[in-house]
């Protein structure tokens, strides 16, 4: 891996933002995987939106992540379809998931052409706000 993009990420703080993101969100699946009890289907109205927005935040990142590391990269695709699984979503929910994950995608797919200071700066911005919602959604009761 280049070091110097590395360093990019590093000097404006998004590493640090993402690293933390992507701790909550892979704590948040590890509860869905394990918890037994956490199915889509017995969440309330705003768990269950929640779950749609942070499908979104997910598709923004993935799309942020291939522009700035490498176009072939699933990071966050793997853990979109990691979370929709341990989920056990019913069909509209799941559909509505893997649309906003798409529509986010798309987003900032049009938004960046290239990885500058804009785009690591979106990518901090989608991070942090990713990190609260998967801290929100597993918080229990």
């Amino acid at each position: 891996m280049d070091r110097n993009r590395w360093a990019k990420v590093d000097d404006n703080g998004s590493l640090r933002t993402y690293v933390l993101i992507m701790r909550a969100v892979l704590c948040f699946i590890v509860v869905l995987a394990f918890g037994g009890s956490a199915q889509a289907q017995s969440r309330p109205a705003p768990d269950r939106q929640g779950l749609v927005d942070l499908s979104r935040v997910m598709g923004e990142s993935h799309a942020l992540r291939q522009l700035c590391r490498d176009v072939a990269d699933t990071f966050w695709r793997d853990r979109m379809k990691a979370m929709v699984v341990a989920e056990r979503a019913e069909p509209v929910l799941e559909d509505a998931m893997i649309a906003a994950f798409n529509t986010g995608y798309e987003v900032r797919e049009r938004q960046f052409s290239s990885c500058n200071a804009a785009a690591h700066q979106a990518e901090a911005q989608v991070s942090a706000k990713g990190q609260t919602l998967a801290r929100r959604l597993a918080k229990p009761g």
